[in-house]
């Protein structure tokens, strides 16, 4: 996908090697929190249209830092609710916290808004969840 545009014939293509799930790599905007309901939409309705109806995981959309971009824990959130109202199976929260472990542990590398997402994230996307307290709050 590039933008919001699908490669209807590239994701054919991967489907037809007989993948389990598929886990698009969307192109990175200063949108991309708006542009994931209709990402998913659009993967979900090629799909129906191949008569595959696989698992959509969203992964690895965008994070604190990567050339300069700095989103909000609302962002976030909007993009994880956006992919759950249009099918996704997951979506993943991407985060540098993960990338060294060696001094610290993962939740001391997360950011104040990264902190903010975990302790939000279940009781955004899912009803009657309570909130999650990091190991640092």
């Amino acid at each position: 996908m590039r933008g919001n545009t699908l490669n209807p014939e590239r994701l054919t293509q991967e489907v037809k090697t007989g993948v389990d799930l598929v886990a698009p790599h969307f192109t990175r905007n200063p949108k991309w929190y708006s542009d994931t309901g209709t990402r998913v939409a659009q993967t979900k309705e090629h799909l129906r249209s191949i008569n595959r109806n696989l698992p959509v995981y969203v992964q690895e959309d965008h994070r604190n830092g990567w050339r300069g971009g700095e989103f909000t824990k609302e962002q976030f959130l909007q993009a994880a609710q956006e992919a759950k109202a249009n099918g996704a199976a997951g979506w993943v929260f991407h985060t540098a916290a993960g990338f060294s472990l060696i001094d610290r542990e993962f939740f001391a590398e997360l950011d104040a808004t990264e902190r903010q997402v975990i302790q939000k994230l279940g009781s955004v996307i899912f009803a009657n969840s309570t909130a999650y307290n990091t190991p640092s709050d």
